[in-house]
């Protein structure tokens, strides 16, 4: 993995469908505790993309550049594109 995103990427994927699989399957297991294990697996569908795409931005904003073979940077040109 070339690049601090890909390796953010890559984890925020396996976190958080390894929680939510183990904990709906905690609620599978126990159906009394099927509505707060929903709940939870809400939680955490939102919290953890919303977490990783903000230490990416901040990992961009500190100036770690996405690995690429080109030499393009379509986020920058979209900042430039927006401060006009």
């Amino acid at each position: 993995m070339p690049d601090v995103y890909t390796r953010l990427q890559a984890g925020t994927k396996s976190s958080t469908l390894g929680a939510m699989s183990l904990i709906l399957g905690i609620g599978f297991l126990e159906p009394d505790w099927l509505v707060k294990t929903l709940i939870i697996v809400i939680f955490i569908a939102l919290s953890n993309p919303l977490s990783s795409h903000a230490l990416a931005r901040g990992s961009y904003k500190n100036g770690q550049m996405p690995y690429s073979k080109e030499d393009i940077d379509a986020y920058e040109q979209e900042i430039k594109e927006d401060n006009k």
